[in-house]
């Protein structure tokens, strides 16, 4: 049976954490992230600095946090069995991806206008380039530093797109983009798999 006590204390870390990340996420739109202070910071989310320091040793672990699970979020909300399960078509996996980050588009957001995004756009690149693996790694005989390179370009430039729409800076709709990523993902595992016919450009 659960421990009452350690339920509620529990629930009380987690609102704590939860107070510092939304005041985290407030003062990053104020002023650069790296001129914030612990004081600063503990004040917006109404706790004291000792408070603070039993979460998090400084006010770069927030972002950090933030990112990771920025990062968690976009990829728990795939449906990943059902995205496997025709892995000869990627459209279905692209489709979920853009609508996860669409569904975390605020936080982003507020990342990329603070000028916090590189660190964000590098581990969101890492994790999409791990996942175009599975799409792209099936029976190649392709050197492995030249197949890892297609899966950081096309991870890389899934990013980019997504977060040009995200902040409406291109009048092309995601499903488009979607489209097109799709059939150069389409060619990409044709090129790495010597077996089938690359056709000429």
């Amino acid at each position: 049976m659960e421990n009452p006590t350690m339920k509620k204390l529990d629930r009380r870390c987690k609102r704590t954490k939860q107070a510092i990340t939304s005041a985290m996420l407030a003062l990053v739109q104020e002023k650069p992230c790296a001129s914030i202070t612990v004081s600063e910071l503990a004040q917006r989310a109404d706790i004291n600095r000792k408070t603070f320091y039993k979460h998090y040793h400084d006010t770069m672990a927030v972002i950090d946090e933030i990112e990771n699970e920025l990062v968690d979020k976009i990829f728990s909300n795939l449906n990943r069995e059902n995205v496997m399960l025709d892995i000869e078509d990627p459209y279905p996996f692209l489709r979920q991806i853009g609508e996860s980050m669409r569904r975390e588009g605020e936080r982003i957001r507020i990342l990329i206008n603070a000028g916090e995004d590189t660190r964000f756009s590098q581990k969101l690149d890492q994790a999409l380039s791990d996942m175009l693996d599975t799409f792209l790694k099936h029976n190649t005989s392709v050197d492995p530093v030249v197949f890892r390179f297609f899966t950081t370009f096309l991870g890389a430039g899934l990013r980019f797109i997504y977060v040009q729409v995200l902040m409406g800076r291109t009048d092309v709709p995601i499903e488009r983009y979607n489209e097109m990523i799709a059939e150069l993902i389409g060619y990409a595992k044709r090129m790495l798999h010597p077996a089938v016919q690359v056709p000429a450009l």
